[in-house]
């Protein structure tokens, strides 16, 4: 399994990702997102650098995504694989994956963070298999596709740079 950065070059596959239906439930969309404003909206995420967009490669063909939200020495980040290919453990991997990436190449981050709505308990256990902590901090959001507001719960992962940097 591969994490591949996110290009121009590379957009109809994440476009066909966002597509799915259970990206479209799971980000709490009630449609597939418009192709113009989807393009437009990550080709200035990729111009400002403010985030970054991994396409998930397992076994020849692109599966899934994690965007990477720098947030001072923090980050968050969010994920989603195509329905055909849940419940298989390709998150868990990714998420192990995008841990090492950032520890490896942001090397100022100190703790990465995922907000994870309640009824997704598979997400749950994809970030708590990776030895991310869930915190008391909750927020309120409403998904479009429910029609209603979620409880969304924040994981914590605390970075080796940081736990290095307390250490010295």
């Amino acid at each position: 399994m591969q994490l591949e950065e996110l290009t121009m070059n590379k957009f109809k596959y994440y476009y066909e990702l966002r597509c799915d239906s259970n990206n479209i439930l799971c980000t709490g969309h009630s449609k597939q997102p418009e192709y113009s404003n989807l393009k437009m909206w990550i080709e200035s995420i990729i111009k400002e650098n403010k985030k970054k967009v991994y396409l998930i490669k397992y076994e020849s063909e692109y599966v899934g995504y994690i965007h990477i939200d720098f947030k001072n020495t923090a980050v968050e980040i969010g994920y989603s694989v195509k329905k055909k290919y849940s419940k298989r453990g390709i998150c868990t991997t990714a998420v192990q994956m995008c841990i090492e990436l950032i520890q490896e190449k942001y090397i100022d981050i100190e703790k990465i963070v995922a907000w994870i709505a309640e009824f997704n308990k598979y997400s749950a256990k994809c970030v708590l298999k990776n030895n991310f902590v869930k915190s008391t901090e909750v927020k309120n959001l409403f998904y479009e596709g429910f029609g209603k507001e979620f409880t969304m719960h924040k994981y914590v992962y605390i970075t080796k740079n940081a736990r290095e940097f307390k250490n010295v």
